[in-house]
Formats: structure tokens, sequence, C-alpha cells
């Protein structure tokens, strides 16, 4: 009776009370026409010919770098339904403490007097503690943030431990201010970054603004210049090197670790990374002067957070520069449009746990359950027949895939949501709000961090758009916001829908084979079962995809494993759906070929300083280069030798 009753409520409000920026009119993706371009050859350019005529006629939003549409009208069409059901609790009288936690959360982000009055007094309160401190203070005041959640300099996460994945290990990171180490090369870049900076200062009446300005802008340079590569990076992740509790304390102790680490229990287990990052980071607040560091503090604890109303001309400033190097400013939205997103944020679960009710599709579990069954049986076939592994490499890969878990559409008890807990929060104290949301993260991340890992609980809500592999679990999620996109699409045949369903689910599984996943065992923990020549020869196969997609901006080796998975998944899919054995109408392979490409349809940004900075996917090589490493593609269009979407077999892979 509760769902029926939420669905008729959900239902009213959207036609009662439709949110002034909610689009209800925008495209989904499951209405996009796609219509094919046929002045163009699918074997000269199969991405224009099946995505231009869609290209042509959308614009890519200003605040965007790339839009992909499978991706990013599915997220639309969510939001927009959480828009409505935040509207339905903020117009309903008896709401639950959780909803009430919501809509308080919600009036406190929208009142833009009480923000500005607590904005100006909290900043002020800060700056006058942070400009009074000594040297020792400063530092200790940055642990003590750090263990109320605010995390301004540094990160702490936590994670499932390699070694078992029953336990969790607590991870210390550094991640650059402006996230990209390019960046950092940048002339234009820089100068625009150093003046933001000294405006920062000198909107807070600081009388050396601009020395101080100076100190903060060499600070990070001088991390940037030594912070690793995300290759490199990785490397470090996968080695997994603990580090015990007195060396943290001995070798890092102007951070003060010792604080934190005092509400950590001793059985966990530490990670420091990048840890040269961490040693340099060591011997600057070391050397630093109780001024310098006060100049730290005030920037990264002021300037990431809440100066829109008390430092107007710096929050344009900063947002005009995240706007024109990384398209992610907020310029563009307004303060509700802000507001609602910022509730979904800090309420993702609570507001889908109730949502999910409110959708009347019936989800058909046994349907996919048996096309994942049809899927691993081809993976398994095709490692049996494979030439250049062992037989234990055989076994244990085939035990990989018997072993390998599915969580499909939900989870499947309310604790494995991870709902937010209920707080209480006032619907006049936006800031207060927003700190009592983080320090109630921080302490339940250290209250459970001992407790035995909940390997069924989602690491993200189900109305999540994109599925999800973890290594550590061997176990992928394929949650209702892909379902929603994929599978629940009147317009297509039941064939056609499924395509890009198993599409999604070989290319997940794919993630157990590729550079990460074969460091991982069945059961989660890293426990290499590659021979040293099998890793030669997979290594060797590889390198022609890294050289193949070392195109442009793109960086081959960088985006290998998504790569090897388009590449498995592809292959697979096809498979499961054209077995040999069977005679299928080529007019059916060209549909699944195009269902693969549409999945990757969308508009890129031109600008080439931003495609430098921020190195991604091309949707077009993304496209071109899978068709060109697959035979099955070059068949079923009778694409020729020496056309663009074909390769020689020797340039083409040979894997699992």
């Amino acid at each position: 009776m509760f769902y029926i009753i939420l669905f008729i409520n959900i239902f009213i409000l959207k036609i009662a009370y439709p949110a002034n920026n909610i689009e209800l009119n925008f495209k989904t993706f499951k209405n996009r026409e796609f219509k094919l371009n046929k002045d163009i050859s699918p074997c000269e350019d199969f991405y224009d010919y099946v995505c231009s005529n869609e290209n042509n006629n959308f614009k890519l939003p200003q605040n965007k770098h790339n839009y992909v549409y499978s991706h990013e009208d599915s997220n639309k069409e969510i939001n927009n339904d959480r828009k409505n059901y935040i509207n339905l609790i903020l117009n309903r009288k008896n709401n639950s403490p959780k909803s009430e936690m919501i809509k308080n959360y919600y009036n406190s982000c929208i009142n833009e007097d009480a923000r500005k009055l607590e904005e100006f007094e909290w900043i002020e309160k800060y700056k006058n503690q942070i400009l009074k401190s000594n040297k020792n203070e400063l530092l200790n005041k940055i642990s003590i943030d750090a263990l109320n959640g605010d995390l301004y300099l540094y990160n702490i996460e936590e994670s499932l431990s390699s070694e078992n994945n029953k336990i969790k290990d607590i991870f210390f990171t550094y991640e650059l201010p402006l996230k990209y180490k390019s960046i950092y090369s940048k002339n234009e870049a820089m100068i625009e970054y150093i003046n933001m900076i000294k405006l920062f200062f000198k909107s807070m009446n600081i009388k050396n603004y601009a020395s101080m300005a100076n100190y903060v802008f060499e600070f990070e340079k001088s991390i940037a210049n030594i912070y690793p590569n995300e290759i490199i990076l990785n490397d470090i992740f996968m080695k997994d090197e603990k580090i015990s509790r007195d060396v943290v304390v001995r070798k890092f102790p102007y951070i003060h670790f010792k604080n934190i680490l005092s509400k950590i229990p001793s059985e966990i287990k530490i990670l420091i990374i990048p840890e040269n990052v961490f040693i340099h980071l060591n011997l600057q607040l070391q050397k630093a002067t109780r001024e310098e560091l006060q100049s730290l503090i005030l920037w990264y604890k002021l300037s990431k957070g809440e100066i829109k109303y008390s430092f107007p001309d710096f929050y344009f400033q900063k947002e005009n520069f995240k706007n024109k190097y990384f398209k992610n400013s907020n310029m563009d939205k307004s303060n509700e449009e802000q507001c609602y997103l910022s509730t979904i944020k800090a309420f993702e679960r609570n507001l889908d746990y109730e949502l999910f009710y409110s959708y009347n599709k019936e989800i058909p579990y046994e349907k996919i359950y048996n096309l994942i069954s049809e899927i691993k049986n081809v993976f398994k076939k095709n490692i049996q027949n494979n030439l250049w592994l062992s037989t234990s490499a055989k076994n244990h890969a085939i035990n990989k895939i018997n072993f390998m878990r599915f969580e499909i559409a939900k989870p499947n008890n309310i604790k494995d949501w991870g709902l937010e807990p209920v707080l209480n929060l006032k619907p006049k104290k936006y800031l207060n709000n927003k700190k009592t949301i983080l320090q109630n993260d921080f302490k339940l991340m250290i209250y459970q961090i001992n407790q035995e890992t909940n390997s069924s609980k989602w690491p993200f809500s189900p109305l999540h758009t994109s599925a999800f592999y973890t290594s550590n679990l061997n176990k992928f999620f394929i949650p209702y916001g892909v379902l929603k996109s994929h599978i629940f699409d009147d317009k297509l045949s039941e064939k056609l829908d499924y395509y890009l369903l198993t599409l999604t689910i070989a290319h997940e599984m794919s993630h157990a084979f590729d550079g990460n996943g074969i460091e991982f065992d069945a059961f989660g923990n890293i426990n290499s079962w590659l021979s040293e020549n099998e890793k030669l020869y997979f290594n060797k196969e590889v390198e022609k995809m890294i050289q193949l997609f070392n195109a442009e901006n793109n960086d081959g080796k960088l985006t290998l494993d998504e790569n090897i998975a388009d590449f498995l998944g592809l292959k697979i899919s096809y498979q499961t759906h054209f077995p040999e054995t069977k005679k299928i109408n080529s007019n059916e392979k060209r549909k699944f070929f195009i269902q693969y490409a549409k999945n990757w349809c969308g508009l890129e940004s031109e600008d080439k300083l931003l495609k430098e900075i921020k190195k991604h996917f091309l949707l077009k090589l993304r496209v071109h280069n899978q068709m060109m490493l697959s035979e099955d593609f070059e068949e079923t269009f009778s694409c020729q030798l020496n056309q663009p979407m074909t390769l020689k077999s020797d340039e083409r892979l040979v894997l699992w």
C-alpha cells in the first residue's frame, strides 16, 4: 500500500508542483532518433554514420567539456525525478524525520539572506582564530579539522584491504587542488590562478595579501612538480605498501597524524599515497613561518567553501576560471538549481530509496540473469579455446568467472542501501548543516572501520546511471538507473534493447581481465595468477592497443583498461547474440554495431587547451578503434582492407 500511495503522490506532484528549473521537455536518450547519415559510408567513418545527424541538432552545454547522450540524458531524467520528489517533501506537512531533514537542508540552502549572514559571521570568526594562532596551534588545527571531516589539505579514505577484503585499510591521500598535473605547466592558466589567489586574500582585507598569495602559489606548484602522473599513481595503489603507525608519526611529525591515528583502531593498516608528496608536504610545513601556515589554511579552507556572498568578486573569478579550464562552473545555474543539486548530493540514497518504488516498471530479473549466464558461458568457452594460456591460468580465469557475483537493480536489504542517518538540521543554518553532515560522515567511517565488511552494501545509489565492477570483490553492479535507460525503451524491439544491456554486462565482466583485473583472484584479493611468460604475452598484445589509442589528446596507456573492456565486451556480446551455429540476417548484425556506437554518441569541447589539461576519451576514437579491431564489424559491413575502419590481421589483438 505504501508504494502505491507514494507513486500516486509523485504523479500528482509532477502535475501540481513543477519546479521552475526542472527541465520537463528535455530529450531523453530513448527519445533521440539517431537517424543514420546515409551520405557517409560506415566503413569510412562509422561514428559519423551513426551519430552525426543527432550531434548536428545538439549544442554542447556551456558547463560541460563533453556530453554523452546515453549517460547525461539518463542523469538529467533521474535528477528531474529527484527534484520532483524534493518538491513533494517541501509541500508536504506530515513528513517523516528523514524527509523533514531533507526539507530543512534545502530550505537552509535556498534562504539567501540567512546564508549571507551566516557566511560573514563564520568566515570572520574562523579568520580571526587563524590569525591569532601560533605555528604549533596552526599545525594542530589542520589535523583537528580533518577529524571533523573537514579535509582541505589531504584526504582520509577507507578501502577494502587487498590482502583480505573482509577488513578495511585507511588511506591518507593527497590530491592536487587543480586536480590535473598538466594545468600547472600552462602559463596562461597559472597567471590567472595566482591573480585569483591574490584577489582572495585582498578580499579578506589581508595587508600582505600579495606575499601570502605568492607563498600559496609556490607551495602548490612545488607539489605539482613532484606529483606522479595517473599511471604511476595507479601503480602505487596496486603495490599497496602498508606503513606502521610508529613510522607514520616519526616520518611526518609536522602533519600531526598522531591526532587522527588516536581515533583509528590499532588493528587497521595505514597507507600514505603518494608518499613522496607527503614527505615534501611535511618538509614544507616544517619550514613554513606562522604567516605562511596562516596563508595555507585560509586559502585551502575558505576558498573551497561557501564564499558566494561574502566574496562575490572572488566567487565570480573562481567560477569563471573553473568554466574556462574545467567546464564545471555553477555560473549558469540559478540558486534554486544549485540547491536542488546540493540536496541530492547530500541525501541521494534517502531520496532514491523512496523514489525507486515510484517507478512502475517491472524488472525482468529472470531474463537478465539468463543473459548473464549466456555471456559467462561465451567467456568461459573463449578461455577454454585460448592458445596462449596455461591450463593453470585457464582454470583460474574460469574460476573467476564462476565466482563472479552480480547485483541487479537495487540492494536486496535495506541495510545494504547505506541510507544517510537522520540528523538535526536547521532550516536557516546552511553552513552549519553542511558541517554537521561532514562530521557525521567521518565519525561513521571511523565507527565502521573495524567492523567486518558488508560486501553486499552498494557503493552508490541504485539510480546511478553507470554499471560498476570492483576487482576486490569480483563483483559488479547493474543499477536500476542503467536498466531504466537501456531496456525500458518502448520504441525498440526487445532484441535491440538487450544489445545495449549485453554490451554493458560484457564490458563490466571484462574488467576482471584487464590490466588491473588480472592481479586479483576469484575472491577479490591481490593474487596474480598469470605466469611471467603469460604476462609478457599479454603486455605485448595490449601494446598494440596502446599505440592505436595514442591519438590527439588521448593517452593509450592511461585509458588502457577501459579500451580492453570495450574490446572484449564488444567481442563477447557479438558472440552471445550471433553464435556460429546459427544463421542470422546480416541486417541484425548491423543493428548490433549501431547500438554500440549510439552508446558513445555525443559532443566534446574543441578547446585545445582544455583537451591538453583534461585528458579523456575521444568519443569518436572509442567507436572507431573498436570497429577497426573487430573482424566481425569488417565482415558485417563488407569493409575493404584499405578503408579507415579496418586493420591488418597482425595489427589486431588476440586476448582472452
